[in-house]
């Protein structure tokens, strides 16, 4: 199917159980993430029971412009839709850097096994301790 051709269809895309496959295979759950949010307003506001490719294009062009490269990215992985849209190489896509205040887990699904400090950056330089 061609895409460019598709995105001002309101054809529909996905069926409901097809949302919930969607979002299975790239949350592992029913219920999480911003995608699942996006869809289930997206179904709310039409009152239907499926996705368009409108609707679709809109919940990722949302995911992009909030700075989510690597979770479209992985959601590309997660439902075999990579190639041709990505490299094959994640390396060129740069690397992704965040910074965690707090990891949440629970010791049924987790174990920590250690606390990391960090002691060089990426460029060598010694990293300032934080007074907190």
């Amino acid at each position: 199917a061609n895409v460019d051709a598709a995105v001002g269809t309101t054809a529909p895309l996905l069926s409901e159980a097809g949302v919930e496959r969607w979002l299975l295979d790239i949350n592992r759950e029913l219920g999480r993430g911003s995608e699942y949010r996006a869809a289930k307003a997206a179904l709310e506001s039409s009152g239907g029971r499926q996705l368009t490719m409108q609707d679709f294009i809109k919940i990722y062009l949302s995911e992009l412009d909030a700075g989510k490269l690597w979770g479209v990215a992985h959601d590309l992985w997660a439902t075999s839709c990579a190639e041709g849209c990505l490299p094959d190489d994640a390396a060129e896509l740069g690397t992704f850097c965040a910074r965690f205040d707090r990891i949440y887990f629970t010791p049924t699904t987790l174990v920590l096994q250690a606390v990391r400090h960090p002691s060089k950056s990426s460029t060598g330089q010694s990293v300032p301790r934080s007074s907190m």
